[in-house]
């Protein structure tokens, strides 16, 4: 090996040995045979912003947590179908923060921190924020009114910051929002659009859990496409040590995903520009 170079195999051979167990096993439940068909199916542009006529921004990891948070509070859920879906999203999020650290994510510093505030309490203690998801409701068994719960919930965190935080901050510029008001805004809008149409989706909280898990993956799988790239050759010049260990890096968490980079290609996929899907996440409607 040259001097200054970087030894691209010994990289990508670790890599390879330790493959992304539980992202793989989420990710096999994507529709990527169909093109990712029903990833957006969570959105609709029924549900207005209050007091504000643009919708607040959003990230994929917000909408992410989001859903994960949405499957813990399903009563009659399998709990052991709980942890398996934790531990996909975890290993799943990772590789959605490399993709960030590649995108320019000025003004959407709130947005991040309300993924992060989320995720933490779904994964640690099954919380969004301070409210316990698997107790939302005690002795309620229909999915639909945990659902509005929910959705009650989340409004009634953007209407007390629409009372208290607003005013300080302009309520009509929604970067900036605080974390805790994008994070109910998503919960609410997310939570809204499953009622909006539940009667015709789902019949009972396994369907509703199953359609939850298949966005997720849904989402993930097409973001992770934007990951695709050809390794560098064996003997890549690189300017310093610093650069040297990132770049490793960077070779070994690719190469943890060789799985998935084999079924892409049995689909025929390149790359699935999912930044580029029309996303509005607007907010909750005045009334």
């Amino acid at each position: 090996m040259k001097q200054g170079c970087i030894d691209t195999e010994k990289w990508i051979r670790k890599g390879r040995k330790n493959q992304l167990k539980h992202l793989m096993d989420l990710l096999s439940k994507s529709t990527i045979s169909e093109g990712f068909k029903g990833i957006c199916d969570f959105d609709s542009d029924v549900f207005r912003p209050v007091g504000s006529e643009e919708s607040p921004p959003n990230l994929w990891a917000l909408t992410l947590v989001t859903l994960v948070s949405i499957a813990i509070a399903i009563p009659r859920t399998d709990r052991e179908l709980i942890e398996p879906l934790l531990h996909g999203v975890h290993e799943g999020l990772r590789c959605m923060r490399f993709i960030e650290k590649k995108l320019d994510l000025k003004g959407l510093v709130n947005i991040k921190e309300a993924a992060h505030i989320i995720w933490q309490g779904v994964d640690l203690n099954h919380k969004w924020l301070d409210v316990d998801l698997s107790t939302l409701i005690p002795e309620e068994k229909d999915p639909k009114k945990i659902i509005g719960r929910l959705a009650e919930i989340g409004k009634d965190c953007v209407l007390d910051f629409e009372k208290t935080m607003a005013p300080m901050c302009g309520n009509k510029k929604t970067l900036k929002w605080t974390a805790k008001a994008l994070a109910a805004n998503s919960l609410y809008r997310i939570c809204q659009t499953i009622l909006d149409d539940y009667e015709n989706k789902f019949g009972s909280a396994e369907e509703l859990f199953e359609w939850l898990c298949v966005t997720i993956s849904n989402i993930l799988g097409a973001r992770l496409t934007n990951l695709r790239m050809r390794y560098p050759s064996n003997a890549l010049p690189v300017p310093s040590k610093q650069r040297k260990i990132a770049l490793g890096k960077q070779l070994l968490f690719l190469a943890k995903l060789k799985t998935y980079w084999k079924l892409l290609d049995t689909k025929g996929f390149k790359i699935w520009v999912l930044i580029n899907v029309p996303m509005s996440t607007t907010g909750i409607p005045a009334n």
